[in-house]
């Protein structure tokens, strides 16, 4: 279990380099199912994917789905976050998003537009969770960052928040992955089925990179789950960070 330390992080203008995934006109292609993410399933826009994968690397389940904030029926439990009215992807059942460059290049995260999301029968909690990005770099190293989501309210209502990321070298790859908290600020992963996030307007900037590797079978690559969250912080070469306002 962690105990609750990341906190949100205001973003003010977006970045002038950024490429921004909006999930306005997403390729899906290769997750058919009207919308929906089973594991292994995944989108792509402006040379980017976005795939949906399982803690034990299993597919076949639910985990993930594009949502329109701006229709309610299509949000989980009829219910969106307040505070966005367009497409953005979402992360359901503890399931796991997977991103990058579609290329197999290196890219920098800047910052992206979250939210928890909870049932309307969910406690008004202050802290209901928090998202967990771990970057992985070319050297094999990676780093864990985690971000806290935005409060419950009454009827489980929640909202989309701003956060920039922290400056750190160029990636990979990206994990996203939610974990849920208790009243007594302790947060699990995968342990409730209840660690999920929506994801939006995610800003990379990838004009810094000299160098793009040959292209990978990326989607191969994200199979396993070894690397992934608090089973790959037991490695040597692994950085947390925990973000401060």
């Amino acid at each position: 279990m962690a105990a609750i330390a990341a906190i949100t992080v205001g973003l003010g203008t977006v970045e002038a380099r950024a490429t921004v995934i909006d999930f306005e006109n997403v390729d899906t292609t290769n997750a058919p199912f009207n919308g929906l993410i089973t594991g292994g399933d995944y989108v792509t826009q402006n040379g980017y994917y976005f795939q949906g994968l399982e803690y034990e690397g299993a597919t076949g389940t639910l985990v993930g789905a594009l949502f329109n904030g701006a229709d309610s029926s299509s949000c989980l439990s009829d219910q969106c976050p307040r505070g966005n009215a367009t497409n953005y992807i979402g992360a359901l059942n503890d399931g796991i998003i997977a991103f990058g460059r579609s290329d197999g290049g290196q890219t920098t995260l800047l910052g992206f537009d979250a939210a928890f999301l909870a049932s309307p029968d969910a406690n008004p909690i202050d802290v209901p969770g928090l998202l967990a990005i771990q970057t992985n770099f070319a050297d094999g190293g990676n780093s864990v960052v985690y971000y806290q989501l935005g409060a419950i309210g009454t009827g489980g209502k929640t909202s989309f928040n701003s956060y920039r990321a922290p400056t750190l070298q160029a990636a990979t790859s990206f994990y996203a992955f939610g974990l849920r908290c208790d009243t007594a600020g302790y947060c699990k992963p995968f342990a409730t089925n209840e660690g999920q996030f929506a994801f939006d307007n995610i800003r990379f900037d990838d004009t810094a990179v000299a160098a793009v590797p040959e292209p990978a079978t990326w989607a191969m690559m994200l199979a396993g789950f070894s690397m992934i969250g608090f089973a790959s912080r037991r490695r040597s070469n692994v950085r947390t960070t925990i973000v401060h306002a």
